[in-house]
């Protein structure tokens, strides 16, 4: 019987990995540009592409990874994510210069097997901030185990299986591996009320918080709110399953109230938080950040909190 040990989150195995597709450039080219020798390497066809019609095999794209797995013995995302920045803020010139000769997909994927179908991850500012000087993109995939996957199969392919990131998507088309997406801003006051928030900043908010008012959920239970929030989300008014989607329009609404903001923060609003909630349809996969998403978001200097969950093959 195959038996994983699991930390205290459910977590079997976690790492960070930059991803390169070279395009025109080979392995050694990519290595001497760097100065890093990679984790491992392969072809972009073997992993994702099938043969055309004819049979033929199109001809080889190598891809140069790096991979915080043998660096970071802890299952803390946020210590495999430093790592990579780390290893990377040095060459950052070097990716660039790369890019600029044909590379393309510079990506830092984020993989985590998780034992209970859920998995959280908190991203600072100022690893936000990194990323965009690194002008990378960001991509989570998360594979559960949960009802309908047999715990074994996943057991095995945490300890056994080298990691194979999930074939890129074209930005627009709804992911299939999506089953929900949404993106909220969270801002929390202390003294203000939240009608303050909605003056300052001129939008509308999903919904709002009260300290001290009483509601009634759905259960018919009371309680009474502890705070003062002032909420935005992105579903009621995107209606894609893809996540980029969610981002976009959250971006387009809050990136030209930086001005706004910042006189928030000023009058001693602190707590401003992105939440970003992907719920999987198969139990693989994760929400994707470009590159152009991940600079407007370090304009803002929000922190962002992603929540992955699965619920099984089997429920509504």
């Amino acid at each position: 019987m195959i038996a994983i040990e699991e930390d205290e989150n459910g977590l079997h195995r976690v790492l960070a990995e930059l991803r390169i597709d070279l395009g025109p450039l080979s392995l050694e080219e990519a290595t001497t540009v760097l100065g890093i020798r990679p984790t491992r390497s392969g072809d972009a066809h073997d992993a994702h592409l099938q043969a055309d019609d004819a049979g033929e095999r199109p001809a080889r794209q190598d891809i140069w990874f790096l991979s915080s797995e043998e660096a970071v013995s802890g299952r803390d995302m946020a210590q495999h994510i430093d790592w990579l920045i780390e290893a990377l803020c040095p060459v950052q010139g070097a990716l660039r210069q790369l890019r600029q000769a044909g590379a393309r997909a510079t990506t830092i994927t984020c993989a985590i097997w998780s034992a209970d179908g859920g998995a959280f991850v908190d991203l600072t500012s100022q690893q936000i901030s990194k990323l965009k000087e690194l002008g990378v993109g960001l991509e989570f995939d998360i594979i559960c185990s949960a009802p309908g996957r047999d715990p074994v199969m996943t057991a095995l392919a945490a300890r056994c299986w080298p990691y194979q990131p999930p074939a890129p998507l074209p930005r627009g088309a709804d992911d299939p591996r999506c089953e929900r997406a949404d993106v909220h801003l969270c801002i929390y006051l202390d003294a203000f009320d939240p009608s303050y928030v909605t003056e300052v900043l001129g939008t509308v908010p999903t919904s709002t918080c009260q300290k001290g008012r009483t509601v009634t959920n759905s259960l018919g239970l009371v309680r009474t709110n502890p705070l003062n929030a002032w909420f935005l989300s992105s579903e009621p008014v995107v209606l894609s399953k893809e996540f980029r989607l969610h981002m976009d329009w959250m971006l387009d609404q809050i990136h030209p109230l930086q001005g706004k903001i910042q006189a928030l923060r000023d009058d001693g609003v602190q707590n401003f938080k992105l939440n970003c909630y992907w719920w999987s349809a198969s139990g693989y996969g994760g929400p994707i950040l470009e590159p152009d998403q991940i600079s407007r978001l370090a304009d803002l200097a929000l922190d962002c909190f992603f929540s992955f969950s699965y619920y099984g093959l089997d429920d509504d």
